[in-house]
């Protein structure tokens, strides 16, 4: 077993940072007898506070700090130089071939004090639908990339909201629209969306339905993968009134901000400001805010203060400015600090400097007597080339407290500068900042797409220099998705303790870390090309989240200063694809060699990457095809114009449905589902529903009403040794229903019924073993039979290949009071026969196995009580078994490889 040593004083991140050393000792590919002994002290005095020193001598190596955190992240840093790799998308592990204890000496202290994300909760694919697990995974790693700071910003969101005062108000919700609250209704911010309320764009369905999806409506059996009638949270799921919605939501994010601080983690909470902070009935509100955000969250770090979106931008609104002068005190105000936003030139942004400034200071003085210590920050929408916020700094440098913070999103498209606004080198002697560039965007230039790659890497590395350059104590990045953006995230994390660290030589080392040894090199120059590939690697600039469905983006729903959003299409680069059909060729053959080595090493991480070209280039496909004016849409519309002027014409109706059938936007969906790994890429999933799939069943829906008959929805199919079972969901207007089988890649169709059914499943027995695709078409005499319904794909024949088995990432440090939740997604060509939870102890006992228990669609999940293994550590993995004996596991290399999790005493 081995030795660990705490000197000195104890501490729990101390404690902590022992445990987590003698789990990675575990998970070596040395035996454990093998580890040198180790020692663990702080109370340095000659170093950063959260710096360490590494040093080995003889068999012993001693980790030491100034603080305790500095500890922890000295053994993350330690584990990182024997060949452990932390990173959003889970560890990474040593070779085997190559790996062994190597004296390590290092001294690493943080260029930024400040150093982590700005998460943004407003989409699907963000913290609106986390639960509590998800925020221990996403917290869990940031401290071992050794950040320290999160913050999350409001934005009309449950987080702020307060409980009645007696008084009526208006408040804006999570999608920015204005509401009127009753005297008895929380205010200050909405529930949090589901995929059943989402705003943003979302398309209604069919004609007026207003609403969004429930899980069950879902494309291409794309539902199964979701546990819950409708997706979102639990809080907003469950919860039954809106009241109950918004507790829900505080409670767990504050139940997040406990985990966070015993994690050795800072959370921030942003919360906007609007109006006159001189009116009564403004400064009543925002007492009452202020009082329920400290006592509903009592380990908050720091509060943001945000200025409204697009305020620095266009200004305040017409009349706004002369309302305001209408008050005495903000007269008064404006009378004594304006002349130093007269650089500004525009009264009215002056005008703005002032109020912003009156409400920082009374923020200020509030929190000073309600929770003294606490540290503000001032946010807005900024960069010298978007939003503008950061042009009133100047000014507010010279009129808020020098305590107070100053941090801002930076120009939303970061290739608009590889710099942060040139504020951040002018302001006062010991005031901080904290810059934020855009880890993906929502809408700027053609970085836009949160469905894609919004490859930003090399970017951040001028980014990250320019920000050390100009002396700020910070550096963070927006964000939504967390896996999605693992490569930018730990280049920021890594350059923060390593300012010789370069675009190339950090590919270089994550390839290594991530994909083995084996392949490192050559998967870093695959790396680096796509990222130079740009947004999407298509040359697409695919959907902004924020703004309406299209298949193709054009132009932007605004424009930054430079023009830079200025092109009028984005149409995927046959290049591009080209290229990424040759990448994925060999990321294929690199798979296959690892599979056939027996060797674990990145093939996670390769499939994951196959799946996303598959899912880019799939995508792209169906963009060409159902583009306005394209080749779906030029010939349908044409059909259904001659129905408005009374001359239906079907002689082509099979020609033109087919364009519409055949365009893959099924093998997409499932190309996207088969890669998940977290809550945010199925709230990713989620989204391309209610958009995406949703617009594409309307094109089917008006097909109908120009042929005067549906194909039924939700056709599903079931493989056996000898036949295939179909299942589709009922018709109103159907009377019967005939089922046709093709093999897969060929063109002709054989009618199953020749003799129409009116039941809702048919057993078919083909000649032949092989792939089969299915259909139905609804027969509902006198009108025309329906087109043939979106197929279902069926492996017919003995043997079957192993179930994939997609497990939502679990985190790897919990105390024992906590429960494991392990939420694992099945699927396979046959029936699942068992989904085991094997389990052992860190010192390799084993432990009973437990059956997870079958949920909705394709989904299956336990709670496994930790209270037995406070003080351990746990091994776990899952074996599933269909009918047929096919076995998958996971995690990959499963049972030679396990997932572990430290249980703290």
């Amino acid at each position: 077993m081995t030795e660990i040593n705490i000197v000195g004083e104890t501490h729990p991140l101390v404690d902590l940072a022992a445990a987590e050393l003698g789990r990675y000792v575990g998970l070596s590919p040395a035996a454990p007898d093998d580890a040198p002994e180790f020692v663990l002290q702080h109370g340095l005095s000659d170093i950063h506070p959260q710096g360490y020193v590494v040093s080995t001598e003889d068999a012993t190596v001693t980790i030491a700090a100034a603080q305790p955190i500095g500890v922890l992240y000295g053994v993350y840093g330690y584990l990182e130089e024997v060949g452990f790799g932390f990173y959003l998308g889970g560890d990474t592990y040593p070779d085997p071939d190559s790996f062994h204890w190597k004296p390590v000496n290092l001294r690493a202290e943080p260029v930024f004090d400040i150093r982590g994300s700005l998460v943004w909760p407003n989409f699907l694919n963000s913290p609106a639908t986390w639960d509590l697990p998800d925020y221990q995974v996403f917290f869990d790693q940031m401290v071992k990339m050794k950040n320290n700071v999160v913050h999350v910003p409001a934005y009309g969101t449950p987080l702020e909201a307060y409980p009645p005062d007696g008084s009526a108000t208006y408040f804006l919700d999570s999608a920015r629209r204005l509401h009127y609250a009753d005297e008895t209704a929380w205010r200050g911010g909405d529930p949090f969306a589901t995929s059943l309320t989402y705003g943003w764009g979302t398309p209604t369905r069919r004609w007026g339905r207003t609403s969004g999806f429930r899980c069950e409506e879902f494309g291409f059996g794309t539902g199964d993968w979701f546990d819950t009638e409708v997706f979102g949270s639990t809080a907003t799921v469950e919860g039954e009134t809106r009241e109950e919605q918004i507790i829900g939501a505080q409670e767990t994010f504050a139940r997040a901000l406990e985990y966070a601080g015993k994690r050795g983690l800072q959370i921030a909470l942003g919360m906007e400001v609007e109006g006159n902070p001189f009116d009564p009935e403004v400064d009543s509100a925002l007492n009452s805010r202020l009082k329920h955000i400290l006592s509903t969250y009592p380990t908050l770090d720091y509060l943001a203060i945000w200025q409204a979106e697009m305020r620095s931008w266009i200004g305040p609104g017409p009349g706004e400015v002369d309302e305001w002068m209408q008050s005495a005190e903000f007269k008064h105000e404006h009378d004594r600090i304006a002349s130093h936003f007269d650089y500004l030139g525009r009264p009215d942004l002056m005008a703005e400097g002032v109020r912003l400034s009156a409400y920082v200071n009374r923020i200020h003085d509030i929190v000073s007597e309600l929770r003294p210590g606490l540290r503000l920050l001032i946010c807005g929408w900024g960069g010298d080339h978007w939003m503008l916020s950061t042009d009133l700094y100047l000014g507010l440098d010279k009129t808020v407290p020098i305590d107070v913070i100053f941090s801002s999103l930076d120009n939303i498209d970061p290739s608009a500068a590889r710099s942060v606004s040139e504020v951040y080198g002018k302001l006062s002697e010991g005031r901080e900042s904290w810059p934020v560039p855009w880890f993906e965007s929502d809408a700027g230039g053609s970085r836009r797409d949160q469905w894609g790659p919004q490859p930003n890497t090399h970017i951040f590395a001028d980014l990250c220099r320019d920000a050390r350059e100009k002396g700020c104590e910070g550096f963070m990045g927006i964000h939504w998705r967390t896996r999605d953006l693992e490569e930018v995230f730990a280049y920021s994390a890594r350059y923060a303790w390593n300012t010789d660290l370069t675009f190339e030589t950090f590919y270089d080392d994550y390839a290594r870390r991530a994909y083995g040894e084996r392949h490192g090199a050559e998967m870093a120059a695959i790396l680096r090309e796509l990222e130079h590939m740009g947004p999407r690697w298509t040359g697409s600039w695919g959907q902004w989240e924020c703004w309406n469905f299209a298949w193709l983006s054009v132009g932007s729903p605004m424009s930054i200063s430079d023009g830079h959003d200025a092109a009028p299409d984005s149409r995927p680069s046959p290049a591009n694809l080209s290229r990424l059909t040759e990448i994925r060729g060999r990321l294929s053959t690199l798979l296959a060699e690892s599979e056939r080595a027996r060797d674990p090493a990145g093939q996670e991480r390769l499939r994951w990457l196959i799946l996303t070209v598959d899912w880019l280039v799939l995508y792209d496909r169906v963009t060409l095809a159902l583009e306005g004016g394209g080749p779906y849409h030029r010939q349908a519309d044409a059909l259904f114009l001659r129905d408005a002027l009374g001359d239906p014409d079907h002689s082509l109706d099979r020609r033109i449905w087919e364009l519409l059938r055949e365009a893959p936007l099924q093998r997409a969906m499932h190309a996207y589902a088969r890669k998940i790994e977290s809550k945010g890429e199925l709230g990713v999933l989620a989204t391309i529903n209610v958009k995406a799939f949703s617009t594409y069943e309307d094109s089917s829906w008006a097909f109908g009403i120009h042929r005067g008959n549906w194909p039924p929805d939700g056709v599903r199919g079931y493989g056996s040794d000898k036949s295939a079972v179909i299942e589709w969901e009922p018709l109103a207007s159907a009377q019967a229903y005939r089922v046709w089988r093709r093999e897969v890649g060929g063109e002709d169709w054989t009618c199953v019924t020749p003799e129409p059914t009116n039941a809702l499943s048919l057993e078919d027995s083909p000649r032949s073993a092989g792939d089969y695709e299915y259909s139905v078409t609804t027969v509902a005499p006198p009108r025309l039979e329906s087109m043939k319904s979106f197929g279902a794909l069926v492996r017919v024949g003995p043997g079957s290949s192993p179930p994939l088995v997609q497990v939502l990432a679990p985190p790897t440090v919990l105390w024992s009071d906590d429960r494991l939740t392990v939420k694992a997604i099945v699927t396979g060509e046959r029936t699942i026969a068992s989904v085991r939870l094997k389990r052992r102890t860190g010192d390799g006992r084993d432990l009973p196995s437990l059956e997870l228990k079958k949920g909705r669609g394709a989904t299956f999940s336990i709670e496994v009580p930790l209270l037995e293994l406070g003080g351990s550590s746990l091994q776990f993995g899952i074996e599933v078994v269909d009918v047929n004996g096919s076995i998958g596991v996971w995690p990959t290399g499963f049972p030679q490889v396990w997932r572990s999790l430290n249980v703290v005493a």
